[in-house]
């Protein structure tokens, strides 16, 4: 591992004003002189903080699986988690599309297969992301864990799927968001009475 944020305030100020670089000239397009410029920094003490492209993407991963990490923490926690969860799959899919994430996101999509290594660490973050709809389909159903992956890892796979088509669309109208979240709702477990098992403190306590 190259280079982890550790929720550095400095590390992800640069990153913020970083994704724009690689947003709008492609991986292989930004150079490092770009993105230290775009950073205000010089390129020696931008090298100290990322010493290659791939250490930036691989930070970027990181620090993006810590914030789903706080979002499903949130679900797991709820007393109504499918429609927590759905309402966070809302309001995640606009802001995607919102910012110059989605783009950046299809960037990094384009490079993990073209770059092994860049193709690993984007596929830590889907393996991590499908982890927690297991752990999600799991509290609705009122499943033992290995019972929700060895049933729905198909549809986590399919939620991932629609949730990158979705985010990676500049400015995507509420009619295709509305049409997305419907679909996810049909895909998801019924929803278990109150006697159902909570497991949000055990998939907690794993992380």
């Amino acid at each position: 591992m190259e280079a982890t944020t550790n929720r550095d305030p400095r590390t992800i100020e640069i990153l913020g004003k970083i994704k724009t670089v690689f947003a709008q000239k492609g991986f292989d397009g930004a150079s490092m002189q770009d993105l230290s410029r775009a950073a205000g920094m010089s390129a020696g003490n931008f090298y100290r903080y990322f010493p290659s492209k791939n250490a930036i993407i691989e930070a970027m991963v990181e620090l993006d699986l810590s914030d789903v990490g706080e979002i499903f923490r949130h679900i797991l926690a709820s007393e109504d988690p499918r429609t927590t969860f759905l309402a966070a799959l809302r309001a995640e899919m606009n802001a995607h599309t919102q910012t110059c994430d989605g783009p950046l996101w299809a960037e990094i999509e384009a490079a993990s297969a073209r770059r092994p290594e860049i193709g690993e660490i984007h596929c830590r973050i889907e393996q991590g992301v499908i982890r927690y709809l297991i752990r999600t389909f799991a509290l609705i159903g009122g499943l033992a864990e290995r019972e929700a992956e060895a049933r729905f890892s198909g549809h986590a796979a399919l939620i991932m799927i629609i949730f990158k088509g979705v985010a990676m669309q500049p400015n995507a109208d509420a009619a295709l968001i509305d049409l997305s979240v419907a679909t996810v709702d049909a895909l998801l477990p019924e929803t278990a009475g109150p006697a159902a098992t909570r497991i949000s403190d055990m998939s907690i306590a794993r992380e």
